[in-house]
């Protein structure tokens, strides 16, 4: 059946396709798994490093230093919450720098405000004042964000759009939803490169997992009122995958790439991806 859904895409949607399958980026979670999962990522892999309010920023930057390390591409999240003081932010900066990584995603965090940095645009702000270390990346939300109303998402996505080069959406199950989010920016967000986060294959024990680490957006809402659907979403080579990603491929010619939620279970994804890539030819 994945086989009839590639064929039917028009040539200039396979070819982007294939482009985003070639160089993907890959989500990893520090903690319980994350070891294996990056002795799975394919060499010189561009790789993003989540955080969670339970571990704070120390593991984030220790998995990213040893990706580093290891050769790959490392863009950690740096979560504004998370940060108790100036302090701590120059020790993290610090041993980034010393790694030679040299671009982050710059999120707000869940959970209460601790520390200097209340949202992202703050932490954006004590960047510059540090000399801009990172080429930054932002959060966006085409599907909504539970804490926050539609209008407020888009006015901080525009304060933040230009100290930004980049954008990563939340993991969506719908292209449609990213595909006229991308259509209908205007500003300065429009000149931001879209990253469309997809879910890895991970079934729904990755999903769960996830959820509980970094909180539920409206996707994973609808995931848990769609369990049948989302559960062939996640398996390895379903239909459903491969509808998503070749659905993104058909709609919008502006996403700059693939940023697999992989939940640490990187093997099966690559198999996926892999797979997908054979069948392009």
């Amino acid at each position: 059946m994945s086989v009839r859904l590639l064929r039917r895409l028009e040539p200039g949607a396979r070819a982007r396709l294939r482009r985003w399958l070639e160089a993907p980026r890959y989500e990893l979670l520090p903690g319980p798994g994350s070891e294996r999962a990056a002795g799975d990522l394919p060499a010189e892999s561009a790789v993003t490093v989540t955080s969670s309010p339970d571990l704070g920023m120390a593991p984030t930057v220790d998995l990213s230093v040893r990706l580093a390390v290891a050769g790959h591409r490392v863009i950690p999240h740096l979560a504004a919450r998370y940060f108790p003081d100036d302090a701590s932010l120059d020790e993290q900066l610090a041993r980034l720098g010393e790694s030679g990584i040299v671009r982050a995603l710059v999120v707000a965090g869940v959970g209460e405000e601790h520390g200097p940095f209340p949202d992202s645009l703050a932490l954006i702000d004590a960047l510059a004042e540090r000399g801009s270390p990172f080429e930054i990346g932002i959060a966006a939300y085409p599907e909504g964000h539970p804490d926050f109303t539609d209008e407020s998402l888009a006015e901080a996505l525009q304060a933040k759009a230009p100290h930004a080069v980049s954008a990563t959406t939340q993991m969506t199950f719908r292209a449609t939803s990213v595909t006229h989010w991308i259509d209908s920016r205007t500003g300065p967000s429009a000149g931001l490169e879209v990253w469309v986060g997809v879910p890895g294959i991970a079934g729904m024990p990755g999903l769960a997992g996830f959820a509980a680490s970094g909180g539920l957006s409206r996707a994973l809402t609808f995931a848990y009122q769609h369990p049948r659907l989302v559960a062939g979403v996640l398996r390895p080579g379903d239909r459903r995958s491969t509808r998503l990603v070749a659905d993104l491929a058909a709609g919008s010619a502006d996403i700059a790439g693939l940023h697999f939620y992989t939940f640490n279970q990187v093997a099966k994804t690559e198999r996926w991806r892999r797979r997908l890539l054979h069948r392009l030819g």
